[in-house]
């Protein structure tokens, strides 16, 4: 009960500038958290534990452990760490993520990209680059099946911009 609360009361504080004047179309919307317990140091960082969430607009973040730090946008996660970004979906124990520009980085993530050609691997290490664009180390990429992988592209580096519609990889094997 006493979670909820706080939930309810964080969405509010982070709502109240928003209320106050108008939104452009590029401001992020309130940013909820929730979890079983939360802590924190006044609108400035918070630290959620046990089945934590936070969500701004087509950003979510779940994890054992969530922090929080609004001066910054910084958000870091550890512990099953799940990240939906859009249509992206990522997943790893830990997670560095600046939230004022799409900054940061995954530690041993999966990922599921579901764009117009779906496609998932996975990578020692990956980092944000950016909106929409990504980099991953020692990584796997594939657009098959899951259930039917044909092929599948393995690099010790592969990067993926959306916006340009282009990816590069570095020492590229398919198998």
């Amino acid at each position: 009960m006493g979670y909820r609360f706080a939930t309810l009361a964080l969405a509010l504080l982070a709502a109240a500038p928003a209320l106050a004047q108008t939104k452009s179309a590029d401001e992020p919307g309130p940013m909820t958290i929730d979890a079983e317990h939360i802590e924190g140091v006044s609108e400035i960082e918070f630290t959620a534990r046990g089945n934590a969430e936070i969500k701004r607009d087509e950003l979510s973040i779940f994890g054992d452990v969530l922090r929080y730090n609004a001066e910054f946008g910084r958000i870091e996660g550890d512990g099953g760490v799940r990240m939906q970004q859009g249509v992206d979906r990522l997943f790893g124990p830990h997670l560095l993520y600046n939230s004022l520009d799409d900054t940061g980085t995954f530690e041993q993530p999966g990922f599921l990209m579901q764009r117009a050609l779906p496609a998932h691997g996975g990578a020692e290490h990956m980092e944000f680059l950016g909106k929409d664009k990504y980099r991953f180390r020692n990584a796997t990429f594939t657009t098959c099946s899951p259930a039917k992988e044909d092929w599948r592209l393995e690099a010790a580096e592969i990067e993926l911009d959306y916006e340009a519609e282009e990816g590069k990889a570095k020492s590229p094997r398919m198998r």
